[in-house]
């Protein structure tokens, strides 16, 4: 809500450091990469957040993830 993407970028590693398993911080990585046009990065966290039981995550791989 703030667009303060750097520091949120900073909070989310924080917390998948924190706690591997927590998909939420996954997802919302990558939207935040996103947000910063990288779409690479965000593309792994997607993937990571899928395969931690985010099932809704699979559209927007599709939307921003081609190969």
């Amino acid at each position: 809500k703030l667009y303060n993407y750097p520091d949120a970028l900073t909070d989310y590693t924080t917390a998948i450091t924190q706690s591997p398993y927590f998909a939420e911080a996954y997802f919302n990585r990558g939207l935040t990469y996103i947000a910063l046009s990288d779409t690479s990065n965000a593309c792994l966290d997607f993937s990571k957040a899928g395969e931690l039981g985010i099932k809704d995550v699979y559209g927007v791989i599709r939307k921003y993830c081609k190969k």
